[in-house]
């Protein structure tokens, strides 16, 4: 039986919808022009080693991944246990010999780790920080989720640097929406609900997926995000925003999604054009094609895709066009959160995004993000 996913304003971890500020330290700022980030997020962890560039950019001098999947492994009783926190050690054991290679010590102020969602959950997240920095020296912060959200907008304004944006990041434990019309985002949700979550509680993993069973996970996010976005929305012209192109689809979830809808348009037009599958991307952006930068991504896309992976199970689906086998077991019940999503917010298109959390994690951490911070609890709600 799938197990049930919690609405936000009981979720186990105090968070109220929206989320505001909480107990949790900003990323720490570097001040050199060299410095490490660490994305531990509940699908996999990222480091990225950068350096200044220009007057306001970075380079990227150094990345590497690992698949922790640590949202797969809370138990029951809301514990990772011992397997999880060791393969994280391991994995941060390799960041920092990374680290030190290109002359940033892992426990300088120089390196900026952050957990999310997963971290935020896990009873034995103390114990996990307390191994890392224990064997590497790196310190890891738990943010809560609206920090992670003022991080994807600062990350957003990377990449579109004026006007009014709003912003969608889907990662693999939470699901973050954002607005704003400067550099801080006005408006912050975060929910407890990812592509890796909703695939192992509502049971849409490996194997075909009924027109049932596609209606039962859509109605158990539905009541996880339909009143929350409704509410965030209430009073934007949000519509209005996406027909401008300045509603932006971030994070991996989303990118691979664009990905696996982009190779299908290719496939069904019959060209030669050769899709290409997920690999590094240029300096500061996300690890996916450029080639999906400001694709469109409308609901009709979004149906197209999920019925062409629910009537599949996982060896069928890694024989469509764009699959990437590491996300073929969550990229449904991705696709069904950004769909629920979009229809909650009552917009019919996405435009792709290539810079987000991560970006906006380095701009801190070299310290060119000066207004990056969430809204504060002296300002206003962020639903007025």
């Amino acid at each position: 039986m799938p197990h049930p996913i919690k609405n936000p304003a009981t979720n186990g971890h105090g968070a109220a919808t929206p989320v505001m500020p909480g107990a949790a330290d900003p990323p720490p700022q570097a001040t050199g022009d060299v410095a490490a980030i660490v994305d531990l997020g509940s699908a996999s962890a990222c480091v990225m080693v950068v350096r200044r560039s220009g007057r306001s950019g970075f380079d990227v001098l150094a990345r590497a991944k690992a698949p922790l999947r640590l949202a797969a492994s809370l138990d029951a009783s809301g514990r990772l246990g011992p397997a999880a926190i060791e393969r994280t050690v391991e994995a941060f054991g390799r960041f920092a010999a990374l680290m030190s290679r290109h002359g940033v010590q892992p426990a300088s102020a120089a390196v900026c780790a952050v957990a999310t969602e997963a971290l935020r959950q896990a009873h034995d997240a103390p114990a996990l920080c307390a191994a890392v920095e224990a064997a590497t020296g790196i310190r890891i912060a738990v943010i809560d989720g609206a920090t992670e959200g003022a991080l994807v907008f600062t990350g957003m304004r990377m990449q579109w640097r004026r006007g009014a944006l709003l912003g969608l990041d889907i990662g693999g434990g939470s699901t973050e929406l954002v607005y704003g019309e400067g550099r801080a985002p006005k408006r912050i949700l975060s929910l407890p609900i990812g592509a890796l979550v909703a695939s192992r509680r509502l049971g849409l993993g490996d194997d075909a997926v009924s027109q049932t069973q596609l209606d039962a996970a859509r109605a158990a996010i539905d009541e996880v995000v339909a009143a929350p976005v409704a509410a965030f929305g209430a009073g934007l012209s949000l519509g209005a925003l996406a027909s401008a192109g300045r509603a932006i689809g971030t994070s991996g979830s989303i990118q691979r999604i664009a990905s696996a809808i982009a190779a299908q348009r290719v496939a069904h037009s019959g060209s030669s054009e050769q899709t290409r599958a997920p690999r590094a991307g240029p300096a500061g952006s996300a690890d996916i094609v450029p080639s999906i930068d400001r694709l469109p991504l409308t609901l009709a896309d979004l149906r197209a895709l999920m019925a062409a992976l629910a009537q599949r199970d996982r060896e069928e689906r890694l024989r469509l066009p764009g699959m990437d086998p590491g996300r073929v077991d969550s990229l449904l019940a991705g696709a069904i959160v950004l769909e629920r999503v979009t229809v909650a917010a009552r917009i019919d298109c996405w435009r792709v995004g290539l810079s987000g959390l991560r970006n906006g994690l380095c701009a801190v951490a070299l310290g060119r993000a000066e207004d990056w911070r969430r809204p504060t609890a002296a300002g206003p709600s962020p639903l007025s």
